[in-house]
């Protein structure tokens, strides 16, 4: 038994201060609007799947962020880690909302930022988060890029214009919605 969370987090290898995952900053944003006390435990890309599994048995594929629960157990997933803590905490302030439709409209923008705006940023940020790395933490980096793509690395960032463009579109659709609502 822990005692108290702890929150895993991915961080750049030279420095260890440069935390790059939008899904552990949702976390974050979590935890401290819930006021809820934590520990935040800096891992880097070749940290993650040993560290995270030996803190938490139950995670034997772990990915950031992972949140390590009061009895030592583990939980995957910004929006997992939400609903927890919204059900084991529910005096603190709301994460979702009062009602079903305001959880369901906070669901929508997560996922249309995490299908629409999510990837063109990501390729904008991929040369800068490589840059980031020790030798060994960019040799991770670069291969599993290149294997869950299919491409030489060199090709993932895609046209920056292009990329920018994509952004400012899924933007520009966000604003219109908002002004009609």
């Amino acid at each position: 038994m822990t005692g108290t969370l702890r929150l895993f987090e991915l961080v750049d290898s030279k420095t260890r201060t440069i935390s790059f995952s939008p899904a552990v900053w949702r976390a974050k944003f979590a935890l401290n609007y819930k006021k809820i006390p934590y520990e935040l435990v800096s891992l880097t890309f070749l940290e993650v799947p040993t560290k995270i599994p030996a803190a938490c048995s139950n995670l034997t594929a772990p990915t950031v962020p992972a949140l390590q629960l009061e009895d030592g157990q583990g939980l995957l997933d910004s929006l997992a880690i939400a609903e927890y803590l919204e059900k084991n905490y529910p005096d603190r302030p709301l994460l979702f909302g009062k009602t079903p439709s305001e959880k369901k409209l906070q669901l929508f923008y997560q996922s249309y930022l995490q299908d629409k705006l999510h990837p063109a940023i990501q390729r904008l940020v991929y040369q800068g988060m490589y840059d980031m790395q020790d030798s060994e933490n960019a040799h991770y980096f670069r291969t599993s890029r290149e294997k869950s793509s299919g491409k030489p690395y060199q090709e993932i960032p895609g046209d920056r214009n292009e990329n920018l463009r994509e952004i400012k579109t899924n933007l520009k659709i966000i604003h219109l919605q908002v002004h009609i609502w």
